[in-house]
């Protein structure tokens, strides 16, 4: 019996972790889910395998001395987190008031934070054979993309995004 349980077991672990593989994006077919929102009337996403819940802003406790992109922490399910203003970290301009921001919930990494956008369209899918490279975006913006849609969204790449010295504080003395 101990045999029949351990060998079911083994063949769920197995299942389970072929089922957690993403596709590479090389993979012709491949595709990406992922969050749409909206940033100074840009249409921007992240993949939602990075994504651990979006909620409407409330109560950001502010930092003193902490820099423009960095407005506070909010607590979300008991947790505290480090806001980040995508507005401001992008150097975009800011559109909605703090009424009708939401804060989307993200982790990469050991890294777990609050990001602001202005809107949330929604889970969409993204070919990743049809992400165009950033090269017309300048700056910021273009060193923190995956690419850049068809319909013209830009996905963000959150790894590269948190390891900007900006977030990490390093500043490479």
């Amino acid at each position: 019996m101990t045999y029949e349980r351990d060998e079911a077991v083994r063949i769920l672990r197995e299942r389970a972790a072929r089922l957690a593989q993403r596709p590479s994006p090389a993979d012709p077919g491949a595709c990406i889910d992922a969050l749409e929102f909206e940033l100074a009337g840009g249409h921007y996403a992240i993949d939602t395998v990075h994504l651990n819940a979006v909620h409407r802003l409330e109560g950001v406790t502010p930092l003193p001395g902490a820099p423009a992109y960095a407005p506070g922490v909010v607590c979300l399910r008991g947790r505290i987190l480090p806001v980040i203003d995508l507005n401001e970290f992008l150097d975009l301009p800011r559109q909605a008031s703090d009424q009708s921001r939401h804060l989307i919930a993200v982790h990469c990494g050991q890294i777990e934070v609050g990001m602001l956008a202005d809107t949330v369209v929604g889970i969409r899918q993204v070919q990743a054979t049809s992400l165009q490279s950033p090269q017309s975006l300048a700056g910021i913006r273009a060193g923190v993309l995956q690419g850049i849609t068809d319909g013209r969204v830009a996905l963000l790449d959150l790894a590269r995004l948190f390891a900007d010295p900006r977030i990490t504080g390093e500043t490479g003395v």
